[in-house]
């Protein structure tokens, strides 16, 4: 809603390239910022119902811009962008990250280096 991309938009310090919804109506939203109201957002960050920030997210975000987030039935979001690290571990371009924003280490897909498409 309205209110809630406002206050959402207010707090970025960048550009938001994707937002998706989860089944419990909690955002993700991906892009190229860094902070959102002055706290580490590491151009990934999980919004609740009124935009404010979900404190138990515990993603660090990716080296360099993220472009998409696609939620799957099961909660899981693939990320995919221009990083080649995400949370501290070399994932080039794609990864997959639980609801939490913890690495999915179940995930095995891999882009070699000079392979631009996603």
């Amino acid at each position: 809603d309205k209110f809630r991309a406002n206050k959402i938009n207010n707090g970025i310090n960048s550009e938001i390239k994707s937002i998706s919804e989860l089944s419990d109506g909690t955002i993700v939203a991906v892009g190229t910022f860094t902070t959102f109201y002055d706290n580490p957002a590491g151009r990934i960050a999980r919004f609740d119902n009124n935009g404010v920030q979900v404190a138990n997210f515990v993603a660090t975000g990716g080296d360099l811009a993220i472009d998409k987030a696609f939620v799957q039935e099961n909660d899981k979001i693939i990320l995919a962008g221009n990083f080649e690290v995400f949370n501290g571990v070399e994932k080039y371009r794609v990864a997959r990250i639980n609801k939490n924003g913890g690495l999915d280490n179940e995930f095995k897909f891999k882009l070699t280096a000079g392979n631009n498409a996603v």
